[in-house]
């Protein structure tokens, strides 16, 4: 995102401000990816975010001002999280087919591939690639793996069990608690991440 900063001549603090619209996309989609996996199937539902997901990527570099950049990560941030749900739907029935963890193996392979991808972005800087050009490179390499992968996928359907509710409901206390705790969690890991 640094050549983006120098060629949009951003700020710290500009840039600062337009990376929350991607965090903004992510919290919006989550109240949303939930029902889209369980109605749909995490199946169609990783297919078609992925693809997009690579599509909203290839967008980010063609950005020629700051409002561009924010709608751009706002999109990406969308389906970032849609990917982010539905692809972990599959980990879940995966982890049941084996007699040990190996939940934590995947997340090993995400902090990889952060490595990955910075290494990745190191390299396009020395060959002097522009941002279009590195995100193209990147969504083409993800369609090829998704290509050969995706029929690895375990297609399971989720069930949607119906239970009668009196409309809103106010959730336990303990519930509230997890929620504050996954809200900060997210929230520091984006900055992070960011």
């Amino acid at each position: 995102m640094l050549i983006g900063q120098a060629e949009l001549n951003l700020g710290a603090a500009d840039l600062g401000t337009i990376l929350f619209a991607l965090q903004l996309g992510q919290l919006i989609m989550m109240i949303f990816s939930g029902r889209l996996v369980t109605r749909f199937g995490s199946y169609r539902i990783l297919l078609f975010s992925i693809l997009m997901y690579a599509f909203s990527l290839t967008n980010l570099g063609l950005a020629q001002n700051s409002w561009q950049l924010a709608l751009g990560l706002f999109v990406f941030g969308l389906f970032g999280n849609l990917s982010n749900i539905s692809v972990n739907t599959p980990g879940v029935y995966a982890k049941g087919l084996f007699k040990r963890t190996i939940m934590s193996s995947f997340h090993g392979m995400c902090s990889l591939e952060g490595f990955t991808g910075a290494l990745v972005g190191f390299g396009t800087l020395s060959l002097k690639l522009s941002t279009y050009v590195h995100f193209l490179i990147v969504a083409a390499v993800v369609l090829i793996l998704v290509s050969f992968n995706f029929k690895f996928l375990i297609k399971a359907k989720e069930t949607i069990v119906a239970q009668k509710k009196k409309g809103f409901q106010k959730p336990d206390r303990s519930l509230i608690l997890l929620g504050i705790i996954g809200f900060c969690t997210m929230a520091s890991e984006g900055i992070m991440f960011d």
